[in-house]
């Protein structure tokens, strides 16, 4: 009997199961949660998403831009490329569906929809085109053939296979499902069993791990006491056995597990845990060595999934989230008339079933109807208006559109040519004149070459000239632009200066329109430094980071904002002023746990101007900062991924093919399993999840083993350059350990393999996460040699010119047509630790950070007049020309993309599908491994995570995952680093709102409280929920204080030894506040630090206003709240303190800007910080 269908059910077991689950979990089974509430609502928008302008809904029309994008076509065959402006015209229909390679209750409709293509198709003589973006792996075509072999077995389109549809696109960019699926989209396989692992009780003792295609049975002593049963051989013969096992047995029985369709080999172990050690250690080697002794039971495989129940279990033990498994997921349908409009957008009939198995044929095939009356409702209504038309019965059809074929080969069609042409001429114009080619027309030997000859280059060629370029002048100097950093890694110039700023933040004014802003990521405070401003009269440096930085920001390495401003991309998906950080750290919350490796780079939103409300910065309570312009402020990520620990480089891909443009590089130094070094790792993002969220299943991860990396061995913490040429699309990479910059065309390279078997630690289980291996990658090992630890990149303006800074105080320039070195600055003995270079858009100037010194510094060329100062690119002009005729009449012979000097023609693509037991990941008893997006979200969280409050199992090696703190909504928690993970001011206590934020009890906020007898200052505490007026505020010694004054224009405030406000104080008689032209601050944040010598009464004061006293631990006595010449009487009742719930005065805005001049609460970084001590001196932190 058919299941009935769920709204993304989670939590429970397949219809296997299903008397198992209801015996054993009755009470125990969480309850079902759709992905944001949206399950399989085909609703457009999705609710909640109203006002999304991101979502392609019916009523909207493909934009131009995406209509005119090129796609490959993978099947059928003979067709190359298509376009949805084919589409458009009187008459046409286009249906586009969205596919992922797999095993799961999608693949039912897949045949479904394939054939009802096919039928429909040729019914109305090709007006309507069926179009698949399939993804997640594997070979395009094969997949492309299974479904429509699918169509066949299910009797579709009258018996015939279908060949001629759908036109099956291989969306690698992703840009087809990001353009017009767009999260929150019902994901029907969100939550699901599949071929994942299952517990199954049998006598109190034994365990099943995974699915059987083999089976072997395994008793407590590990002794093999079962045979390897044929494909179809009926599982209730293994109780004849005599091991008690047939309740289990009958469970798995009623599934076809046999039958998996080319998913993956896997085993079914079953083993006493009463004969195992009871030593955690001793058990898991004991048990992974009894999965071991089978060869179809890898180790690696299952190290993720092996399962422990107690020899006498309770139903909490058993009925446990299950995990999943790769899937062909069913994702909603868009069918678009003949304006590319879209006129209807629905979820198909397996969306709430978990399996292949459970979304039986009958089931799927509900799609066949759905889309038929769908496709001729649009139909019928374009017939009739045609039909309406004076010269429709004399006129065609209209013709079917025809992708775009490849063109011919030229020779004698087989290009497998064995001529080659003459040398080329080298390529380059001096030295050893570089390397020369020849050419073929052959598909797998296209171009060979060698070194330019020896003796040709020296009778030839003169010795290349030492050169001058304009970055750095026939001489230079260096200009410190800020200092007082905090080992500064990298550092970036800002696309839109004072987007992220604004005119105000954190009661700072700035000036977004003077000057460009400089962004420096700090490692040892984990921080970004903004300067402001940069060369005006108005620079300042303001820091910034993340609540949770230990995880986000944790010893940040390198940051790369997305500069492409003209993609073209729709509005609500251009991450255009996005940035991402790279984190060098194996997440070990600074140290205090175990690293897990579930780490890589943080992308956030720096937009806060243009985007009010979205939290891309967030005060510690989780308020939007961009409209509490005196508040300090945190970045809020706008999406992570976990694919690179140990990251120490990364760059954003300036490429115009993803929809959100949301593509980045990353130097991940544990990449390669053996120790020996790091891996190029490509993160698209995809769909970031925004603020707020944690859903980390729409993304695609590649890695790249060919290209072996290494770090510097001499140095804990760095940084290794990587830049993207715009045009040329070649990515460099500082390789420090072997003295190197490599050279990778970012473009080449292919599907491989999953990566989920040999990195089994990554952000999601869901296929919707595409996690790979790329291979035959075209790269150049040594572009640039003979480097001394090279670690920043960055080209010139015109790309051109390549700078390579070595750590030990060194800057090389070289020429990127040819890779030599054109000229060489020397730094030291003043820097000799540089990290990351970064060239002015604006200036073209070069900037440089050195992790020693705390600084970044701008390199001053001489401008020299009259030619003294020029350089001439090496590479040989007639060498470059040679070139480009080749690769046209290779690729125009033998197909695109054929032809490459630095390709290795004989490496192979395997191309295999993922295997159906790799789904798992690392976190699978943490929010991590939810598939709720909202995990972070009050309304989405688990319950279950409330329980974490009282979790002391703080230690190194403790049980507890830190991750599960963070996805449960702790920004403050005991076993949090660093003051319980929160960001209070030294001395501080934090108190967590769950899934909001944290208070701290050193933080007060100031305004002003009015009524008719008096004005009166008002602090108010968010952690004491209180307020305070007369009698005062009890401070103690060893704390910092934090007061944000948010009184507005003309109402400054000030804290000084006497109650009254003066600005005649001297520094001796009394330490003023910093003053502006009013005498105090006005909007912003007054620091004080109380010490030792800190008076015992100090006032918290503003003109004509009653003052608030701030009475230091061990004072007998000050002076009651009210000041000279105000009309405050010192009982009225506003003295009094005001302990009730209700008190929001921490949320009152001021009614208009100030003046006032306020300060960073980082030390140490950046610019002219001030602090107040009241010691009877005041202290100034440069």
């Amino acid at each position: 009997m058919a299941p009935t269908p769920l709204a993304r059910p989670r939590g429970l077991f397949p219809a296997a199961a299903a008397a198992f689950s209801a015996l054993w979990c009755a009470s125990t089974a969480p309850p079902a949660f759709a992905q944001t509430d949206v399950g399989c609502d085909a609703t457009c928008p999705p609710r909640g998403y109203e006002y999304d302008s991101s979502h392609l809904c019916p009523g909207s029309t493909l934009d131009d831009f995406a209509a005119s994008r090129s796609h490959d076509v993978c099947h059928p065959s003979g067709a190359s490329s298509l376009s949805f402006e084919d589409f458009r015209g009187p008459g046409k229909i286009t249906v586009v569906a969205n596919y992922y390679t797999g095993c799961e209750a999608g693949r039912r409709e897949s045949g479904v929809y394939a054939g009802v293509a096919q039928r429909i198709h040729d019914a109305t003589e090709g007006r309507v085109t069926f179009v698949t973006s399939l993804k997640g792996g594997g070979d395009c075509a094969r997949w492309a053939s299974i479904y429509q072999g699918d169509a066949l077995t299910m009797g579709l389109n009258g018996g015939v296979r279908p060949s001629t549809m759908p036109l099956t696109v291989e969306d690698g960019s992703l840009d087809v499902r990001d353009r017009m699926f767009t999260p929150p989209y019902p994901h029907p396989s969100c939550e699901f069993l599949g071929f994942g692992d299952m517990m199954a009780r049998t006598d109190g003792s034994f365990e099943v791990i995974a699915v059987p295609r083999s089976v072997y049975l395994v008793d407590g002593n590990g002794v093999h006491v079962g045979t390897r049963l044929p494909r179809f051989l009926s599982y209730a013969g293994l109780d004849l056995l005599g091991l008690g096992l047939g309740w289990a047995i009958r469970l798995v029985q009623s599934v076809d597990w046999l039958d998996i369709h080319g998913c993956g080999e896997a085993c079914l172990v079953i083993f006493s845990i009463d004969a195992v050690a009871t030593n955690k250690n001793t058990r898991r080697e004991l048990q992974w060595k009894l999965l071991c002794q089978f060869a179809t039971c890898r180790l690696h495989k299952y190290r993720s999934i092996v399962r422990f129940i107690p020899a006498h279990p309770q139903p909490s033990d058993i009925c446990y989230r299950p995990l999943p498994v790769p899937t062909l997921l069913t994702l909603p349908d868009i069918v678009l008339d003949e304006n590319l409009e879209v006129t209807f957008k629905g979820v198909g009939p397996c969306c709430g079933y978990r399996s292949y198995y459970q979304c039986t044929d009958d089931i799927a095939l509900g799609l066949d109807k759905m889309l038929t009356d769908r496709i001729y409702e649009v139909y019928d209504r374009q017939m009739a208006a045609l039909e309406a038309m004076s010269n429709f019965v004399d006129a065609p059809p209209p013709a079917a559109p025809v992708p775009v074929a490849t063109p011919p080969p030229i020779d004698d069609g087989s290009c497998l040519s064995t001529v080659f042409s003459e040398w080329s001429a080298c390529s380059k114009t001096c030295g050893d004149g570089g390397i020369q080619f020849r050419l073929s027309s052959n598909r797998d030997l296209p171009v060979e070459t060698r070194t330019c000859p020896a003796e040709q280059a020296s009778l030839l060629l003169p010795p290349c000239p030492e050169q001058c370029v304009p970055e750095f002048g026939s001489d230079f100097d260096v200009t410190v632009v800020a200092s007082g950093l905090a080992s500064p890694r990298d550092l970036a110039f800002h696309p839109t200066p004072g987007v992220h700023l604004g005119m105000k933040s954190e009661g700072r004014n700035f000036h977004p329109y003077e000057g460009e802003e400089l962004w420096v990521a700090n490692g040892l405070n984990h921080s970004v430094s903004i300067v402001a401003s940069l060369g005006t009269e108005h620079q300042t440096t303001l820091s910034r980071r993340d609540r949770g930085y230990y995880h986000y920001m944790n010893n940040v390495s390198a940051l790369s904002f997305n500069t492409v401003g003209d993609s073209g991309r729709g509005a609500g998906q251009d991450t255009y002023n996005f940035f991402a950080v790279c984190n060098d750290n194996r997440n070990d919350y600074l140290g205090s746990k175990e690293p897990n490796y579930f780490m890589g780079p943080t992308l956030y939103d720096s937009d806060t101007v243009n985007k009010l409300g979205r939290k891309n910065t967030v005060t510690r309570l989780g308020n939007d900062c961009s409209q509490d312009p005196s508040n300090q402020c945190f970045f809020l990520h706008a999406d992570m991924l976990h694919e690179s620990p140990a990251c120490i480089g990364i760059v954003h891909d300036p490429e115009e093919e993803t929809a959100y443009g949301a593509v980045y590089w990353a130097w991940d130094k544990t990449g390669d399993n053996s120790g020996n070094g790091g891996q190029l790792v490509r993160f698209d993002f995809s769909q970031p999840h925004g603020p707020g969220s944690m859903d980390h299943s729409i993304a695609s991860v590649r890695r790249y083993p060919e290209v072996k990396l290494f770090h510097d061995p001499e140095h804990e913490y760095g940084h290794a350059g990587m830049a993207l040429h715009p045009k040329t699309r070649v990515l460099y990479i500082s390789n420090p350990g072997k003295g190197t910059v490599l050279a990778v065309h970012a473009d080449s390279g292919k599907y491989q393999r999953t990566a989920r078997e040999e990195y089994p630690i990554f952000s999601n289980r869901l296929p919707s996460f595409e996690y790979s291996i790329y291979g035959c990658v075209d790269f150049e090992e040594t572009f640039v040699d003979g480097l001394s630890n090279p670690t920043g990149l960055a080209l010139s303006l015109d790309g051109t010119r390549l700078f390579v800074a070595e750590r030990e105080g060194r800057i090389v320039s070289v020429d990127v047509g040819s890779g030599d070195l054109l000229q060489t600055i020397d730094l030291r003995p003043t820097y000799t630790s540089i990290g990351g270079l970064a060239v002015s858009p604006k200036t073209g100037a070069l900037y440089f950070v050195d992790m020693d010194s705390n600084e970044a510094v701008r390199i001053d060329a001489a401008r020299l007049v009259d030619g003294q100062c020029t350089y001439q690119s090496h590479v040989n002009p007639d060498f470059q020309s040679a070139l480009a005729a080749a690769q046209s009449q290779v690729d125009a012979e033998c197909g695109k993309g054929t032809f490459s000097l630095i390709r290795d023609n004989s490496c192979e693509i395997d191309g295999s599908i993922p295997n159906g037991t790799l789904f798992e990941q690392v976190h699978t008893n943490t929010g991590y491994a939810s598939d709720d997006p909202d995990v972070q979200a009050m309304a989405g969280m688990d319950a279950a995570a409330a329980l974490l409050a009282n979790r002391t199992d703080c230690g190194y090696n403790s049980d507890l995952n830190f991750d599960a703190l963070l996805l449960g909504g702790y920004y403050c928690h005991m076993c949090l680093p660093n003051n319980h993970g929160s960001s209070c001011d030294p001395g501080g206590t934090c108190a967590n709102v769950q899934w909001q934020g944290f208070t701290c009890d050193n933080e007060f906020f100031v305004d002003y409280d009015e009524d008719e007898k008096c004005v009166s200052l008002v602090a108010s505490s968010p952690y004491n929920d209180r307020k305070y007026l007369k009698d005062g505020i009890q401070l103690s010694r060893g704390v910092t204080y934090r007061f944000t004054v948010r009184t507005g224009l003309g109402r400054p405030v000030s804290i000084g030894t006497l109650p009254a406000q003066s600005t005649e104080m001297s520094v001796e008689s009394s330490v003023k506040s910093i003053f502006n032209d009013q005498g105090g601050v006005t909007e912003g944040p007054i620091m004080l630090k109380v010490d030792d010598e800190t008076p015992d009464c100090l006032y918290l004061r503003s003109p004509e206003s009653s003052h608030i006293p701030l009475i230091v631990e061990g004072a007998s006595q000050c002076v009651s709240g009210t000041s000279p010449g105000t009309d405050c009487d010192a009982d009225s009742d506003l003295g009094s303190n005001q302990g009730d719930g209700d008190i929001d005065g921490w949320d009152i805005l001021p009614q208009a800007p100030s003046s006032a001049r306020v300060f960073s609460p980082f030390l140490g970084v950046g610019h002219a910080f001030v602090f107040i001590s009241l010691a009877k001196r005041m202290f100034w932190w440069n």
